[in-house]
């Protein structure tokens, strides 16, 4: 397995005006491992194609990360944030199930 200390952003409405709502990112540094290590090709009907990663990340779990568990959006990996698809908690670990890019 190969190691991985990076950021994780994590997402938190706050209320601008009665009835608005933003999201707030916050980001935190992790240390962990990649279980699963994938590149898939998405094929279109564009000119170029795109690609997707399928790629598990087990990190460690903190209590910030197990406060907000639900809140966590993307992962940067290699400077490209990588948005998050799937969480599993696996105390003391939470398994991190990466895919598209992260768009703002």
């Amino acid at each position: 397995m190969a190691k991985f200390h990076g950021t994780i952003g994590y997402a938190f409405s706050t209320k601008t005006s009665p009835g608005i709502y933003t999201e707030e990112i916050v980001e935190k540094e992790c240390t962990g491992d990649w279980n699963k290590h994938r590149v898939r090709v998405k094929t279109s009907d564009s000119v170029n194609d795109g690609f997707t990663l399928v790629n598990t990340l087990s990190m460690l779990a903190n209590p910030f990360a197990i406060a907000n568990l639900f809140n966590i959006r993307y992962v940067v990996y290699k400077g490209i944030k990588w948005k998050v698809s799937d969480v599993e908690e696996q105390f003391p670990r939470i398994i991190l199930t990466i895919g598209d890019r992260y768009n703002e």
